[in-house]
């Protein structure tokens, strides 16, 4: 979890990386040549388990329109991938980051 700086300059979020034990999860933890595939597990368990990456976390604070894009981008893993992500560019059968692209601001 990092607090990530309010858009409007007071106060801050929490962007919170989710991780769910699921017996995929733990075979990753388990077997040291899989321990590389937990993150894109938890990439993908997002709808099923309700899982998130911290980035993801992110990119559901700025589409809410809690946090500016440049601290989304400053505080992500994965800058580049971001800021593409945040332009709405994605693999046509990428569903990992469908619910966090499309969700609109409240």
């Amino acid at each position: 979890m990092r607090l990530v700086p309010r858009k409007e300059g007071t106060g801050r979020l929490p962007a919170v990386e989710v991780m769910v034990n699921t017996a995929t999860i733990k075979e990753y933890i388990m077997d040291p040549q899989k321990t590389g595939g937990i993150y894109k597990a938890i990439q993908e368990g997002v709808n099923q388990y309700g899982m998130q990456t911290f980035d993801q976390a992110l990119m559901s604070l700025f589409k809410r329109d809690g946090i500016s894009y440049e601290d989304a981008l400053r505080y992500c893993t994965n800058p580049a991938e971001f800021d593409l992500r945040a332009k709405g560019i994605q693999a046509a059968s990428d569903k990992t980051w469908e619910q966090f692209e499309g969700e609109m601001i409240r």
